[in-house]
Protein backbone atom coordinates (compact mmCIF):
# COMPACT_ATOMS: atom_id res chain seq x y z
CA UNK A 1 0.00 0.00 0.00
CA UNK A 2 1.25 3.33 -0.97
CA UNK A 3 -0.11 6.44 0.42
CA UNK A 4 0.88 10.24 -0.69
CA UNK A 5 1.04 12.71 2.59
CA UNK A 6 1.28 16.36 1.51
CA UNK A 7 1.60 19.01 4.38
CA UNK A 8 1.78 22.90 4.66
CA UNK A 9 4.58 24.30 7.34
CA UNK A 10 3.43 25.77 9.83
CA UNK A 11 3.22 29.81 9.74
CA UNK A 12 5.95 30.37 12.28
CA UNK A 13 8.03 28.38 10.06
CA UNK A 14 9.66 30.42 7.16
CA UNK A 15 11.12 27.72 5.15
CA UNK A 16 9.51 24.27 3.89
CA UNK A 17 12.89 22.39 4.57
CA UNK A 18 13.23 23.63 8.27
CA UNK A 19 9.72 22.27 9.31
CA UNK A 20 9.90 19.01 8.82
CA UNK A 21 12.80 18.56 11.62
CA UNK A 22 10.35 19.58 14.14
CA UNK A 23 6.69 19.54 13.89
CA UNK A 24 5.42 16.75 11.97
CA UNK A 25 4.65 13.26 13.61
CA UNK A 26 3.80 11.01 11.06
CA UNK A 27 1.18 7.61 11.49
CA UNK A 28 2.39 4.87 9.52
CA UNK A 29 0.18 2.15 8.47
CA UNK A 30 1.83 -1.02 10.42
CA UNK A 31 0.55 -2.74 7.17
CA UNK A 32 2.55 -0.83 4.86
CA UNK A 33 6.48 -2.32 4.37
CA UNK A 34 7.43 0.69 1.80
CA UNK A 35 6.50 4.01 1.38
CA UNK A 36 7.34 7.12 -1.34
CA UNK A 37 7.41 10.77 0.29
CA UNK A 38 7.00 13.51 -1.89
CA UNK A 39 8.70 17.21 -0.64
CA UNK A 40 9.15 20.45 -2.83
CA UNK A 41 9.91 17.66 -5.77
CA UNK A 42 12.01 15.68 -4.30
CA UNK A 43 10.96 11.66 -4.35
CA UNK A 44 12.38 9.03 -1.89
CA UNK A 45 11.68 5.44 -1.52
CA UNK A 46 12.61 4.33 1.83
CA UNK A 47 11.43 1.30 4.37
CA UNK A 48 9.10 3.06 6.77
CA UNK A 49 10.92 1.57 9.84
CA UNK A 50 13.71 3.90 9.03
CA UNK A 51 11.29 6.77 9.33
CA UNK A 52 10.39 6.17 13.43
CA UNK A 53 11.59 10.21 13.84
CA UNK A 54 11.24 13.73 12.19
CA UNK A 55 14.54 13.94 12.57
CA UNK A 56 15.14 11.32 10.43
CA UNK A 57 12.57 12.32 7.82
CA UNK A 58 14.37 15.87 7.86
CA UNK A 59 17.78 14.13 6.97
CA UNK A 60 16.83 12.09 4.28
CA UNK A 61 14.89 15.13 2.70
CA UNK A 62 17.78 17.29 2.71
CA UNK A 63 20.31 14.41 1.94
CA UNK A 64 17.80 14.11 -1.81
CA UNK A 65 18.12 17.86 -2.16
CA UNK A 66 22.01 17.96 -1.53
CA UNK A 67 21.99 14.78 -4.52
CA UNK A 68 19.96 17.05 -6.76
CA UNK A 69 21.70 20.07 -6.48
CA UNK A 70 25.47 18.11 -6.85
CA UNK A 71 24.11 16.40 -10.19
CA UNK A 72 22.67 20.33 -11.43
CA UNK A 73 26.47 21.35 -10.32
CA UNK A 74 27.87 18.66 -12.37
CA UNK A 75 25.30 19.75 -15.46
CA UNK A 76 26.36 23.24 -15.67
CA UNK A 77 29.84 24.73 -17.17
CA UNK A 78 32.16 26.26 -15.14
CA UNK A 79 35.12 28.32 -14.87
CA UNK A 80 37.25 29.01 -11.54
CA UNK A 81 36.26 32.72 -10.82
CA UNK A 82 40.01 33.70 -9.43
CA UNK A 83 41.56 33.04 -12.63
CA UNK A 84 38.72 34.82 -15.33
CA UNK A 85 39.13 37.97 -13.35
CA UNK A 86 41.80 40.47 -13.88
CA UNK A 87 42.49 43.73 -12.12
CA UNK A 88 44.27 46.59 -13.98
CA UNK A 89 45.52 49.85 -12.30
CA UNK A 90 45.50 52.51 -15.35
CA UNK A 91 46.07 55.90 -15.30
CA UNK A 92 45.60 56.82 -19.05
CA UNK A 93 44.25 55.09 -22.53
CA UNK A 94 47.79 53.76 -23.22
CA UNK A 95 47.96 51.76 -19.97
CA UNK A 96 44.48 49.71 -21.31
CA UNK A 97 46.16 48.96 -24.69
CA UNK A 98 49.56 47.91 -23.05
CA UNK A 99 48.03 45.72 -20.15
CA UNK A 100 50.09 47.13 -17.72
CA UNK A 101 49.76 46.68 -14.05
CA UNK A 102 47.33 43.66 -14.28
CA UNK A 103 47.23 41.30 -11.12
CA UNK A 104 44.63 38.61 -9.86
CA UNK A 105 42.24 38.49 -7.65
CA UNK A 106 42.73 37.32 -3.96
CA UNK A 107 39.31 35.66 -2.93
CA UNK A 108 35.95 35.52 -4.67
CA UNK A 109 34.04 33.19 -2.92
CA UNK A 110 32.02 36.34 -1.37
CA UNK A 111 31.20 37.78 -4.97
CA UNK A 112 30.22 35.06 -6.96
CA UNK A 113 29.69 31.65 -5.19
CA UNK A 114 31.39 30.06 -2.41
CA UNK A 115 33.22 27.64 -4.63
CA UNK A 116 34.75 30.60 -6.45
CA UNK A 117 33.29 29.31 -9.39
CA UNK A 118 30.93 30.73 -12.04
CA UNK A 119 28.67 28.64 -13.86
CA UNK A 120 27.21 28.97 -17.66
CA UNK A 121 30.09 29.94 -19.56
CA UNK A 122 32.97 29.00 -21.40
CA UNK A 123 35.88 30.50 -22.04
CA UNK A 124 34.79 33.51 -19.81
CA UNK A 125 37.34 36.92 -19.14
CA UNK A 126 36.52 39.62 -16.87
CA UNK A 127 38.52 43.06 -16.77
CA UNK A 128 38.07 45.25 -14.43
CA UNK A 129 40.02 48.41 -15.05
CA UNK A 130 40.71 50.65 -12.04
CA UNK A 131 41.63 54.49 -12.22
CA UNK A 132 44.97 54.46 -10.70
CA UNK A 133 44.14 57.35 -7.86
CA UNK A 134 40.81 58.10 -8.17
CA UNK A 135 39.64 54.42 -7.98
CA UNK A 136 36.99 54.88 -10.75
CA UNK A 137 35.80 50.83 -12.09
CA UNK A 138 35.16 49.90 -16.07
CA UNK A 139 34.06 46.75 -15.83
CA UNK A 140 34.42 44.77 -19.01
CA UNK A 141 33.58 40.80 -19.38
CA UNK A 142 33.59 38.45 -22.93
CA UNK A 143 32.60 35.02 -23.21
CA UNK A 144 32.81 32.09 -26.18
CA UNK A 145 29.59 30.79 -24.80
CA UNK A 146 26.86 31.34 -22.45
CA UNK A 147 24.02 29.08 -20.77
CA UNK A 148 20.20 30.35 -20.16
CA UNK A 149 20.73 29.28 -17.03
CA UNK A 150 23.99 30.83 -16.57
CA UNK A 151 24.89 33.41 -13.57
CA UNK A 152 24.28 37.03 -14.32
CA UNK A 153 27.70 38.90 -13.30
CA UNK A 154 26.46 42.24 -13.53
CA UNK A 155 23.75 41.40 -10.98
CA UNK A 156 26.48 39.51 -8.65
CA UNK A 157 29.32 42.41 -8.62
CA UNK A 158 26.72 45.23 -7.82
CA UNK A 159 25.15 43.32 -4.94
CA UNK A 160 28.04 41.85 -3.72
CA UNK A 161 31.35 44.20 -4.90
CA UNK A 162 30.00 47.45 -6.14
CA UNK A 163 28.46 49.59 -3.68
CA UNK A 164 28.01 52.56 -5.70
CA UNK A 165 27.88 50.63 -9.09
CA UNK A 166 30.53 50.69 -11.87
CA UNK A 167 30.91 51.87 -15.39
CA UNK A 168 30.38 49.49 -18.80
CA UNK A 169 30.93 52.34 -21.44
CA UNK A 170 34.16 53.47 -22.78
CA UNK A 171 33.93 56.48 -23.78
CA UNK A 172 32.81 57.29 -20.21
CA UNK A 173 36.04 55.40 -18.39
CA UNK A 174 37.61 58.13 -20.71
CA UNK A 175 36.09 60.85 -18.79
CA UNK A 176 37.41 59.17 -15.78
CA UNK A 177 40.67 59.03 -16.73
CA UNK A 178 40.53 62.53 -17.23
CA UNK A 179 39.72 63.10 -13.71
CA UNK A 180 42.27 61.45 -12.21
CA UNK A 181 44.65 63.35 -13.79
CA UNK A 182 43.53 66.16 -11.16
CA UNK A 183 43.37 63.25 -7.93
CA UNK A 184 45.00 64.20 -4.84
CA UNK A 185 44.84 62.07 -1.86
CA UNK A 186 42.36 62.97 1.05
CA UNK A 187 43.83 63.64 4.55
CA UNK A 188 46.84 64.67 5.63
CA UNK A 189 50.77 63.50 4.33
CA UNK A 190 52.45 61.93 7.82
CA UNK A 191 55.30 60.10 5.84
CA UNK A 192 57.15 59.86 2.84
CA UNK A 193 59.90 57.70 1.46
CA UNK A 194 62.01 56.78 -1.84
CA UNK A 195 62.58 54.40 -4.27
CA UNK A 196 64.00 54.95 -8.02
CA UNK A 197 60.40 54.02 -8.88
CA UNK A 198 59.19 57.17 -7.36
CA UNK A 199 57.71 59.21 -3.93
CA UNK A 200 55.75 57.36 -1.87
CA UNK A 201 53.45 58.66 0.16
CA UNK A 202 51.04 57.84 3.01
CA UNK A 203 47.84 60.01 4.29
CA UNK A 204 46.08 59.97 7.20
CA UNK A 205 42.08 60.42 7.25
CA UNK A 206 38.81 59.86 8.39
CA UNK A 207 35.20 59.92 7.33
CA UNK A 208 34.99 63.38 8.16
CA UNK A 209 37.37 64.55 5.51
CA UNK A 210 34.85 65.97 2.59
CA UNK A 211 34.73 63.63 -0.32
CA UNK A 212 36.75 60.65 1.43
CA UNK A 213 33.54 58.92 1.83
CA UNK A 214 32.53 58.06 -1.58
CA UNK A 215 36.14 57.56 -2.34
CA UNK A 216 36.20 55.00 0.59
CA UNK A 217 32.96 52.68 -1.24
CA UNK A 218 35.70 52.46 -4.31
CA UNK A 219 38.80 51.43 -2.06
CA UNK A 220 36.77 49.32 0.05
CA UNK A 221 36.61 46.47 -2.91
CA UNK A 222 39.95 45.57 -2.53
CA UNK A 223 39.39 44.54 1.29
CA UNK A 224 36.54 41.86 -0.23
CA UNK A 225 39.56 40.87 -2.97
CA UNK A 226 42.24 40.57 -0.93
CA UNK A 227 41.04 39.62 2.77
CA UNK A 228 39.29 36.09 2.88
CA UNK A 229 35.72 36.45 4.89
CA UNK A 230 36.51 40.54 5.05
CA UNK A 231 33.47 42.71 5.05
CA UNK A 232 32.48 46.69 4.56
CA UNK A 233 33.03 48.87 7.46
CA UNK A 234 30.58 50.87 8.93
CA UNK A 235 31.09 55.17 7.95
CA UNK A 236 32.02 55.65 11.82
CA UNK A 237 34.69 58.73 12.84
CA UNK A 238 35.66 56.06 15.52
CA UNK A 239 37.52 54.83 12.16
CA UNK A 240 41.25 56.03 10.51
CA UNK A 241 42.62 54.99 7.31
CA UNK A 242 46.20 55.22 6.30
CA UNK A 243 46.64 55.03 2.63
CA UNK A 244 49.89 54.82 0.72
CA UNK A 245 50.82 55.64 -2.77
CA UNK A 246 53.20 55.74 -5.31
CA UNK A 247 53.53 59.36 -6.57
CA UNK A 248 55.22 58.83 -9.88
CA UNK A 249 55.46 61.58 -12.47
CA UNK A 250 52.46 63.79 -11.83
CA UNK A 251 50.18 60.92 -11.37
CA UNK A 252 49.32 58.82 -8.12
CA UNK A 253 49.21 55.02 -7.67
CA UNK A 254 47.42 53.35 -5.04
CA UNK A 255 49.70 50.55 -3.13
CA UNK A 256 47.85 49.67 -0.43
CA UNK A 257 45.78 50.33 2.86
CA UNK A 258 45.21 50.37 6.64
CA UNK A 259 42.25 50.60 8.71
CA UNK A 260 41.94 50.95 12.76
CA UNK A 261 39.61 51.29 14.89
CA UNK A 262 39.68 52.76 18.69
CA UNK A 263 38.50 51.32 21.32
CA UNK A 264 38.21 54.00 24.58
CA UNK A 265 39.52 52.69 27.80
CA UNK A 266 39.18 54.26 31.09
CA UNK A 267 41.10 57.72 32.45
CA UNK A 268 41.03 58.67 28.45
CA UNK A 269 42.76 56.24 27.05
CA UNK A 270 42.34 54.08 24.28
CA UNK A 271 43.81 50.45 22.67
CA UNK A 272 44.34 50.79 18.46
CA UNK A 273 43.47 47.79 17.12
CA UNK A 274 44.33 47.03 12.75
CA UNK A 275 41.39 45.84 11.12
CA UNK A 276 42.37 45.52 7.51
CA UNK A 277 45.92 45.75 5.89
CA UNK A 278 45.90 45.58 2.51
CA UNK A 279 49.00 45.66 -0.19
CA UNK A 280 48.11 45.65 -3.99
CA UNK A 281 49.76 42.74 -5.37
CA UNK A 282 51.75 44.89 -8.22
CA UNK A 283 53.71 46.59 -5.25
CA UNK A 284 54.25 43.31 -2.42
CA UNK A 285 57.73 41.64 -1.47
CA UNK A 286 59.30 45.45 -2.09
CA UNK A 287 59.08 46.08 1.98
CA UNK A 288 56.07 48.64 1.36
CA UNK A 289 54.14 46.36 4.20
CA UNK A 290 57.27 47.21 6.49
CA UNK A 291 56.73 50.70 5.95
CA UNK A 292 53.03 51.17 6.35
CA UNK A 293 53.07 49.09 9.82
CA UNK A 294 55.72 51.46 10.85
CA UNK A 295 54.03 54.41 10.13
CA UNK A 296 51.18 52.88 11.59
CA UNK A 297 53.19 52.60 14.78
CA UNK A 298 54.78 55.86 15.06
CA UNK A 299 51.50 57.20 14.47
CA UNK A 300 50.53 55.34 17.79
CA UNK A 301 53.56 56.36 19.86
CA UNK A 302 52.66 60.15 18.58
CA UNK A 303 48.98 59.64 20.06
CA UNK A 304 49.85 59.98 24.40
CA UNK A 305 45.86 58.45 24.44
CA UNK A 306 46.70 55.44 22.81
CA UNK A 307 48.42 52.66 24.76
CA UNK A 308 49.28 49.47 22.79
CA UNK A 309 48.43 48.39 19.22
CA UNK A 310 46.55 44.79 18.66
CA UNK A 311 45.04 42.95 15.61
CA UNK A 312 41.88 41.49 14.62
CA UNK A 313 42.54 38.24 13.61
CA UNK A 314 45.81 38.53 11.87
CA UNK A 315 46.73 36.16 8.63
CA UNK A 316 49.49 34.60 9.19
CA UNK A 317 51.45 36.94 6.03
CA UNK A 318 51.20 39.69 7.97
CA UNK A 319 52.06 38.00 11.35
CA UNK A 320 55.27 37.28 10.38
CA UNK A 321 55.75 40.65 8.76
CA UNK A 322 54.48 42.57 12.19
CA UNK A 323 57.11 39.91 14.19
CA UNK A 324 59.74 41.31 11.82
CA UNK A 325 59.15 45.10 12.46
CA UNK A 326 58.41 44.18 16.45
CA UNK A 327 61.88 42.67 16.91
CA UNK A 328 64.03 45.04 14.91
CA UNK A 329 62.13 47.66 17.17
CA UNK A 330 63.25 45.40 20.58
CA UNK A 331 66.22 44.78 19.47
CA UNK A 332 67.28 48.29 18.73
CA UNK A 333 65.38 49.49 22.07
CA UNK A 334 67.31 47.13 24.93
CA UNK A 335 69.61 44.84 22.60
CA UNK A 336 72.42 45.99 24.35
CA UNK A 337 70.83 45.00 27.55
CA UNK A 338 70.78 41.78 26.26
CA UNK A 339 73.70 40.98 24.84
CA UNK A 340 75.54 42.99 27.65
CA UNK A 341 76.11 40.06 29.89
CA UNK A 342 76.47 36.99 26.95
CA UNK A 343 80.19 36.22 25.73
CA UNK A 344 80.03 36.01 22.01
CA UNK A 345 78.40 33.01 20.40
CA UNK A 346 75.15 31.15 20.97
CA UNK A 347 74.09 30.42 24.07
CA UNK A 348 75.48 27.21 25.59
CA UNK A 349 75.07 27.32 29.01
CA UNK A 350 72.54 27.27 31.33
CA UNK A 351 74.24 30.50 33.26
CA UNK A 352 73.87 32.25 30.15
CA UNK A 353 70.63 30.93 29.35
CA UNK A 354 69.52 32.31 32.67
CA UNK A 355 71.04 35.90 31.70
CA UNK A 356 68.14 35.97 29.02
CA UNK A 357 65.54 36.19 31.33
CA UNK A 358 64.18 39.72 31.09
CA UNK A 359 63.23 41.21 34.21
CA UNK A 360 58.97 42.26 34.08
CA UNK A 361 59.79 45.88 34.41
CA UNK A 362 62.08 46.00 31.61
CA UNK A 363 59.24 44.51 29.56
CA UNK A 364 56.73 46.64 30.69
CA UNK A 365 59.02 50.19 29.64
CA UNK A 366 59.09 48.73 26.26
CA UNK A 367 55.20 48.09 26.28
CA UNK A 368 54.46 51.61 27.07
CA UNK A 369 57.36 52.87 24.63
CA UNK A 370 56.60 50.96 21.69
CA UNK A 371 53.09 50.48 21.89
CA UNK A 372 53.94 46.96 21.38
CA UNK A 373 50.66 44.62 23.33
CA UNK A 374 52.01 42.26 26.00
CA UNK A 375 51.41 38.96 24.35
CA UNK A 376 52.97 39.95 21.34
CA UNK A 377 56.52 41.42 23.59
CA UNK A 378 56.56 37.65 25.09
CA UNK A 379 56.43 36.19 21.38
CA UNK A 380 58.99 39.19 20.73
CA UNK A 381 61.05 37.59 23.27
CA UNK A 382 60.76 34.27 22.43
CA UNK A 383 62.41 34.49 18.79
CA UNK A 384 64.72 36.57 19.81
CA UNK A 385 65.84 33.71 22.75
CA UNK A 386 64.89 30.75 19.96
CA UNK A 387 67.63 32.38 17.63
CA UNK A 388 70.79 33.22 20.40
CA UNK A 389 70.42 29.58 22.33
CA UNK A 390 72.59 26.73 20.81
CA UNK A 391 70.14 24.02 19.57
CA UNK A 392 72.49 21.49 19.66
CA UNK A 393 72.66 21.05 23.30
CA UNK A 394 69.55 19.66 24.81
CA UNK A 395 69.59 20.97 28.14
CA UNK A 396 69.52 24.31 26.69
CA UNK A 397 66.36 23.51 24.59
CA UNK A 398 64.50 21.88 27.25
CA UNK A 399 64.39 24.89 29.33
CA UNK A 400 63.45 27.31 26.26
CA UNK A 401 60.28 24.69 26.10
CA UNK A 402 59.51 24.81 29.59
CA UNK A 403 59.50 28.83 29.85
CA UNK A 404 57.46 28.14 25.98
CA UNK A 405 55.28 26.09 28.27
CA UNK A 406 54.94 27.63 31.10
CA UNK A 407 54.04 31.39 29.35
CA UNK A 408 51.24 29.48 26.81
CA UNK A 409 49.95 27.67 30.26
CA UNK A 410 49.92 30.94 32.12
CA UNK A 411 47.29 32.83 29.64
CA UNK A 412 45.10 29.42 30.38
CA UNK A 413 44.58 29.36 33.81
CA UNK A 414 45.65 31.03 36.49
CA UNK A 415 47.49 28.93 39.58
CA UNK A 416 46.83 25.04 40.15
CA UNK A 417 45.57 26.11 43.89
CA UNK A 418 42.30 27.42 42.19
CA UNK A 419 41.56 24.00 40.38
CA UNK A 420 41.87 22.67 44.09
CA UNK A 421 39.46 25.48 45.31
CA UNK A 422 37.11 24.92 42.09
CA UNK A 423 36.86 20.76 43.68
CA UNK A 424 36.05 22.06 47.03
CA UNK A 425 33.26 24.10 45.94
CA UNK A 426 32.25 21.09 43.74
CA UNK A 427 32.07 19.00 46.60
CA UNK A 428 30.27 21.31 48.47
CA UNK A 429 27.86 21.54 45.75
CA UNK A 430 28.21 25.29 45.50
CA UNK A 431 27.87 27.59 41.97
CA UNK A 432 31.74 28.19 40.82
CA UNK A 433 32.41 31.15 40.50
CA UNK A 434 36.25 30.38 39.29
CA UNK A 435 35.24 28.04 36.41
CA UNK A 436 35.81 31.10 33.96
CA UNK A 437 40.17 30.88 34.87
CA UNK A 438 40.10 27.78 32.83
CA UNK A 439 39.41 28.65 29.96
CA UNK A 440 40.14 25.18 27.56
CA UNK A 441 37.51 23.05 28.24
CA UNK A 442 39.94 20.07 27.60
CA UNK A 443 42.66 21.56 29.96
CA UNK A 444 39.74 21.68 32.58
CA UNK A 445 38.87 17.98 32.89
CA UNK A 446 42.63 16.83 32.79
CA UNK A 447 43.56 19.29 35.61
CA UNK A 448 40.64 17.97 37.70
CA UNK A 449 40.89 14.50 36.66
CA UNK A 450 44.49 14.52 38.01
CA UNK A 451 43.48 16.57 41.05
CA UNK A 452 40.98 13.39 41.71
CA UNK A 453 38.08 14.09 39.83
CA UNK A 454 36.83 11.07 37.73
CA UNK A 455 35.49 11.41 34.13
CA UNK A 456 32.31 11.62 34.90
CA UNK A 457 32.65 14.21 37.67
CA UNK A 458 34.65 16.68 35.06
CA UNK A 459 32.16 16.87 32.79
CA UNK A 460 29.24 16.81 34.99
CA UNK A 461 31.14 20.37 36.68
CA UNK A 462 31.84 21.36 33.34
CA UNK A 463 28.59 21.20 32.50
CA UNK A 464 27.62 23.06 36.15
Amino acid sequence: FFFLMIRRPPRSTQSRSSAASDVYKRQVSTQSTWGIHFFRGFRTVVPMEHLNSAAEYAELVHAAKRRKEENETKERQGVDANECLSIYLVRDEADMVANTNRFPAGYTNQIFNEDEMIYGYEGLAINLFVTSGSLEVLVDYNYTKKEENADDIERMLTENLFVDGFLTDREQFKAALQRNQSFFPFGKEVFRYSREEGEYIAFETKFSDVGFPEYHRRMQIFSKLFIDAASYIEESEYWTYLILYLFKGDRFYLVGFANTYDFFLEFARKRRRISQFVILPPFQRRGHGNQLIKILYETAKADPQCTEITVEEPAPEFQLMRLNYEVQVVLNEIGHILFRDLQSGLVSSVVDYEKLRIPRSLIEEVRKHEKICMEELYRVFELIKYALIDRSKEEIVHNFKKDLYHRMTRTTFIDYNQVIKCRQIYVKGEKSLHFSLIRSRSRRRDIMQADGFTSDEACKFDRS
